[in-house]
């Protein structure tokens, strides 16, 4: 149950992260504009309705579950997708409920390659609306993703000689775009 609910929220972060560029590239008149945006606040809504904010377990900020208490070497790869589809989407990285993921992504070490490549995203779109504030923690994940890759590709774990894999690359290539901008 647990995975299918992971996995639905997954599902639904990817819809929301692909339906921003469709608003703005539809032109399909206004009533279409406004059902997107509408949308859109709706899933904004429900993505951080389930933020690790209030909750007895935890205020980290996270939507992992249960998030890692003592942020070591763990892989916040779901808040790293959410809090990266949530600024895309138009969230402000100056919220409370923003800052708050975003230092947990600070705090929480990891060196997988999938939730690296996702956290280079959000210091990416959080330094665009403020002044490169996460410029250090971008060159940081920099630095990791360019370790872990391995003729062209990545692995699961920089540095460990895994073999490389499809979707390893895919979010080792899209932490670097991010890095490279």
């Amino acid at each position: 149950m647990r995975r299918m609910a992971s996995a639905s929220l997954i599902v639904l972060t990817l819809c929301l992260s692909l339906a921003v560029p469709a608003n703005a590239q539809m032109a399909a008149g206004p009533e279409f504009g406004r059902k997107v945006d509408e949308s859109i606040k709706l899933a904004q809504e429900f993505l951080l309705s389930l933020q690790n904010l209030q909750k007895k377990h935890s205020k980290s900020g996270s939507w992992e579950d249960p998030p890692f208490p003592n942020h070591a070497d763990k892989n916040p790869g779901l808040t790293a997708l959410i809090t990266y589809a949530l600024l895309e989407s138009g969230i402000n990285p100056q919220d409370l409920r923003m800052k708050a993921a975003i230092k947990y992504l600070g705090k929480t070490r990891t060196t997988k390659t999938y939730a690296v490549g996702l956290r280079a995203n959000v210091w990416y779109s959080a330094n665009r609306k403020t002044n490169d504030r996460y410029l250090r923690a971008l060159k940081h994940d920099a630095g990791l993703l360019s370790k872990g890759l391995i003729n062209g590709t990545f692995g699961y774990d920089p540095g460990a000689g895994n073999d490389w894999d499809h979707s390893n690359a895919q979010y080792g290539v899209l932490g670097m775009w991010a890095v490279t901008l």
